[in-house]
């Protein structure tokens, strides 16, 4: 018997590849955790965004709360047992009356995990209907593997990348699947679905937990990290999480920046400067997954500030990650450039080629990365110049 799902709604899952909605929150909880999130909100002055828009349960209590809920597992332990991880978690909000959408897609075209068990709890703090923009789903869709998806960028898109499958669905399509506040809807890692615009009077909040058996593995390289949240881990796949302690300390913040560049590297996604460094001493640009290409192209540059931080040693971490990245980072990165292009013309480090070897004159920040990226490798004690600087650089 199942703990928590129907058992009319265990079949549907695994009939259509989705079931819902799922009681799951008391309205109590509702209030509490919708005004946790809210209360963040007001002292950034702004709308949740990224990073803390993804992975918030290593950041709030009201994620962590969510995502370790009982009656959230029990469901979630229906279809897929009772060993299970935390992969990823994203908040998705559409404000009243906006044009925010999702697309037609697949989650598993971000994930790339085997085999294909990976489960989406989508929790609603506000309503979620028709009206507020709720998810479309086709039936039976996930039975046909992933679809074909392309990159398209649209100013309404909550997914950054735009992720849109390469088919004629159009916003009628699929089967919609409302979602009252406090209840949730669960749907596989295959199946096509969307949501559209929020044409109702409040914000449409929904928390997207990415849950996986613990033998589900990743098929991209880093590994990212995962949290367990019942049962066990006998396989040891991703780099494990340690569960919240205090909310928005400097060590969650320190955890959720590790976690949130790991992610992103394996998902290869474009990403913000970040606020905070992942301390990884001896750090190879090529071992996060950034190929030469993609650095030379120019769109890496934001995460070259990452490098120096990685080298750097633990204590000195968060100080110093706060120092230089709050205000003036791609300046600073493009000043830290041309120093190191400086000091390898003058002999003052040790090279095995200069960067501008293969790298376009004048571009910096491409410069310095291809710099990093064969010296890392051929000299240790490159990195240690390089924080120098950096943190030269930062005590003015």
């Amino acid at each position: 018997m199942p703990l928590r799902l129907t058992q009319a709604q265990a079949d549907q899952y695994h009939r259509d590849g989705f079931c819902g909605p799922i009681p799951v929150l008391s309205l109590e909880e509702v209030r509490e955790f919708r005004a946790d999130l809210e209360a963040f909100e007001l002292t950034q002055g702004h709308p949740l965004d990224f990073p803390e828009r993804s992975k918030p349960y290593l950041l709030f209590h009201w994620a962590d709360a969510i995502v370790h809920h009982p009656a959230v597992l029990d469901a979630v332990q229906d279809v897929i047992g009772p060993d299970i991880l935390v992969y990823h978690t994203t908040v998705w909000i559409k404000e009243a009356r906006s044009d925010a959408r999702v697309f037609w897609h697949q989650d598993d075209a971000h994930f790339h995990l085997d085999p294909a068990e990976q489960v989406t709890a989508w929790v609603a703090l506000s309503e979620a209907s028709e009206r507020e923009g709720c998810m479309r789903m086709i039936p039976g869709s996930h039975r046909n593997g992933l679809w074909s998806h392309s990159d398209k960028p649209a100013a309404e898109s909550l997914v950054r990348r735009g992720q849109n499958i390469d088919d004629h669905l159009t916003d009628s399509d699929g089967v919609l699947v409302p979602v009252p506040a406090g209840a949730m809807s669960l749907h596989n890692t295959h199946t096509v679905h969307a949501s559209g615009p929020n044409r109702g009077d409040d914000r449409r909040i929904g928390l997207g937990i990415s849950y996986i058996p613990a033998h589900v593995r990743p098929l991209t390289e880093p590994r990212s990290s995962a949290l367990l949240v019942r049962g066990q881990d006998r396989f040891g796949h991703y780099h494990p999480e340690t569960r919240l302690g205090a909310p928005l300390s400097p060590e969650a913040r320190a955890a959720h920046v590790r976690s949130y560049d790991l992610y992103m590297a394996a998902t290869r996604i474009a990403r913000e400067p970040l606020a905070d460094p992942l301390p990884q001493p001896g750090f190879d640009v090529q071992a996060i997954g950034f190929q030469p290409a993609e650095i030379a192209a120019g769109h890496d540059a934001d995460r070259l500030a990452l490098v120096h931080h990685r080298n750097m040693p633990e204590p000195a971490i968060l100080h110093q990650a706060q120092r230089l990245h709050r205000g003036g980072a791609r300046r600073h990165r493009r000043r830290i450039a041309r120093q190191h292009a400086v000091q390898n013309r003058r002999g003052h480090v040790h090279s095995g080629r200069d960067a501008t070897d293969h790298v376009p004159p004048g571009q910096d920040a491409d410069q310095a990365a291809g710099f990093i990226r064969d010296q890392n490798r051929a000299d240790p004690a490159l990195m240690h110049h390089f924080t120098g600087l950096a943190q030269a650089r930062g005590r003015r």
